[in-house]
């Protein structure tokens, strides 16, 4: 699992210096992307794919909510003692019971984890509307060492926003 950390910069020369002086720091210019006028685009990089990024929000609810749904599903069908296929008995009964809310879970981490949105709203990314905006983006991609050297380096430039982000891969 890999992190990363995005820095917005009001100005290229902020942005320049701020290239430079993770270089110095010893971090690899293989984690350091920069963008914005006159550097890389948004288009060439998958941190600027929504579908992407509600797709990785939607795993993190399906991580904890599944389990519980299934879960759920099975002592409410036990507690009700409701017979939803006749022959089954009590054990394959709350089985399906546990299915239907291992359904209702898998529709929950959709909705809460975005999933509606990519089909309502294509502006989802934050940092992409501030390059609209003139602005400069440093991003550092790397282990949880990487990013805290990285936010040390950063803080130095006085950045109008930091946010540090987990990748879940």
């Amino acid at each position: 699992m890999s992190d990363y950390i995005v820095v917005t910069l009001g100005e290229r020369t902020q942005a320049e210096t701020a290239a430079k002086n993770l270089e110095t720091a010893g971090l690899p210019t293989a984690q350091i992307s920069v963008f914005g006028q006159g550097f890389k685009m948004p288009d060439t990089d998958s941190l600027f794919d929504p579908t992407l990024l509600k797709w990785q929000s939607m795993k993190r609810m399906m991580l904890w909510l599944l389990p519980f749904g299934f879960f759920a599903g099975v002592t409410f069908n036990q507690i009700t003692q409701l017979t939803i296929i006749p022959g089954l008995g009590n054990i394959g009964d709350g089985f399906i019971g546990g299915l239907f809310g291992l359904g209702a879970a898998a529709m929950g981490s959709f909705a809460y984890g975005g999933g509606a949105q990519l089909y309502l709203d294509k502006d989802l990314i934050p940092y992409a509307k501030r390059l609209e905006n003139g602005k400069y983006l440093v991003i550092v991609k790397g282990s949880q060492r990487l990013i805290q050297d990285a936010k040390r380096v950063l803080r130095v430039l006085d950045p109008e926003i930091m946010t540090i982000y987990e990748d879940i891969d």
